[in-house]
């Protein structure tokens, strides 16, 4: 038996020794590779490169920038420029009443405020008594102005993925009327991708048409196109108009309709919608004031969508940032959310494939922008999907770094004439990039919190409070780790 022991007991000896071996070479390789790591991040700009979706699960959840790993510093800049903008006694540096914005990157919201005012303007354009006004607030409601578009393409998508709607058919297959003026061969893609050669607005407007709805639906089947169809971009309200008519038909529902019960009832966007209640007026910002319409306080701003019965495919959601954050990280997480589903992940590709590939400088995926530096700065990429509103809204959506960053204010208030509101759309990604520029010491983005799991649900008004954010119906649960933590419209 000694023999045979001792043999063991060498075997056992070479095997251990084997083991440590394989540990001290992995913990080397390891501390390579997290050296590396630190090194890859440390870069200016976003530092966590992502090529897929979030978990399916993630949800948002408010926490400080410390706590995500970003620097505060930059949030804060953005927040004095805020005050500036929106202070009319900056002069040349004022660019609107009222604002309110979030910024948010995976998953963590990082800010999340306002400035100046939702209604500082009266009935005759004029400054109203300051104890009137109505200031900006976190939870305001805003005209999102052709940030209308991404609803009615998110239902287009819906349709496509049902097999009622197909991208190469021409519109004229659902709509006969619409194939006169030679507009046979324009297809549903290209009134998605802004290429079908369709003027920017309906011509007469829809407000000057004589007879109602279905005289205006029969001007927007009567429009004629400025060039062939697929041969250029022409970003044109007509599309939407034109594709708002296509989706009632297939599926005999209106297109508000559509958007409540496969969009926002589902994700929990309970101040998201067209035409607004009365008894939400005071948490609505004001818009501009018209001869003939007054001052526009919880109406749609845009004239045709006005005229349209505050329902069109280009103009007339209403919506707060917490709402479209909601809407973004489902973006995100590849179509869902607190467990509800309104895309697969194959859906969401199609918001961000590159149509446009023949005109550059206009990238477009179905419904949404792509790399646009012009708003998006330097979170600007082939994989950064937004838009922008005519009433002052941006939306900014970056796969790359999961981040998201909203700014929605009232530019409009009270006449449509103003400064442009494009250098805080870039500034509010600027802030972002820089904020999650840095690192603290010895963390690794792999190291960082992803949250994900239960929802907590809130009631109306909404409330925003640490760890809650609006969740669909059915998943009321409580956050465990909650406490822890244009040049065109």
């Amino acid at each position: 038996m000694k023999p045979f022991l001792t043999s063991f007991g060498k075997i056992t000896v070479f095997f251990l020794a084997g083991v440590l071996a394989l540990c001290l070479s992995a913990i080397e390789a390891g501390s390579q590779g997290a050296q590396k790591h630190k090194t890859h991040t440390a870069a200016p700009g976003c530092h966590r490169p992502h090529r897929g979706y979030a978990p399916s699960g993630s949800v948002l959840h408010r926490t400080t920038p410390q706590e995500a790993g970003m620097t505060s510093g930059p949030l804060n800049a953005f927040a004095h420029d805020m005050k500036k903008w929106t202070d009319p006694s900056s002069r040349n540096e004022f660019l609107f009443p009222g604002a309110t914005w979030l910024i948010a990157s995976e998953g963590n919201v990082v800010a999340r405020s306002s400035a100046g005012y939702a209604v500082r303007y009266g009935k005759d354009g004029r400054n109203i008594p300051a104890r009137q006004r109505q200031q900006a607030r976190p939870d305001t409601i805003y005209d999102l102005a052709s940030l209308s578009k991404l609803f009615t393409s998110l239902v287009a998508v819906q349709q496509l993925e049902s097999g009622r709607l197909h991208l190469n058919t021409p519109v004229s297959r659902y709509l006969p009327g619409f194939s006169v003026n030679n507009k046979e061969r324009i297809t549903v893609k290209e009134l998605l991708t802004h290429t079908s050669g369709l003027p920017p607005d309906p011509q007469p407007s829809l407000s000057q048409v004589q007879g109602g709805k279905q005289e205006q639906t029969e001007a927007i089947l009567r429009s004629r196109p400025l060039s062939p169809a697929g041969s250029r971009y022409l970003y044109s309200d007509l599309n939407m108009l034109s594709l708002q008519l296509v989706l009632e038909k297939i599926t005999g529902r209106t297109l508000d309709a559509l958007v409540r019960r496969d969009i926002t009832a589902p994700l929990g966007m309970r101040d998201t919608g067209y035409n607004p209640p009365a008894r939400e007026r005071k948490r609505i910002a004001a818009t501009s004031y018209e001869a003939g319409r007054g001052l526009i306080h919880g109406s749609v701003h845009d004239n045709n969508a006005w005229a349209f019965g505050g329902v069109a495919g280009h103009a007339g959601v209403f919506s707060t940032v917490d709402d479209l954050a909601v809407l973004s990280q489902t973006i995100l997480n590849g179509g869902s959310y607190c467990g509800q589903r309104i895309l697969s992940p194959h859906g969401i590709n199609l918001l961000q494939r590159n149509y446009n590939q023949e005109f550059p400088g206009n990238a477009h995926g179905l419904g949404f922008e792509l790399d646009q530096k012009w708003y998006m700065g330097p979170l600007s990429s082939v994989r950064t999907l937004g838009h922008t509103g005519f009433t002052g809204t941006s939306l900014v959506i970056d796969r790359t770094s999961r981040s998201i960053v909203i700014l929605l204010t009232n530019r409009v208030h009270p006449a449509d004439q103003t400064p442009s509101t494009n250098p805080a759309r870039r500034k509010i990604a600027q802030t972002l990039a820089r904020a999650v520029s840095v690192l603290p010491s010895g963390r690794a983005p792999r190291d960082l919190p992803y949250h994900t799991g239960g929802c907590l649900g809130w009631a109306r008004p909404p409330v925003f409070l640490p760890g809650m954010w609006s969740c669909g119906p059915g998943d009321v649960q409580l956050n465990p780790s909650s406490r822890r933590t244009s040049p065109r419209s």
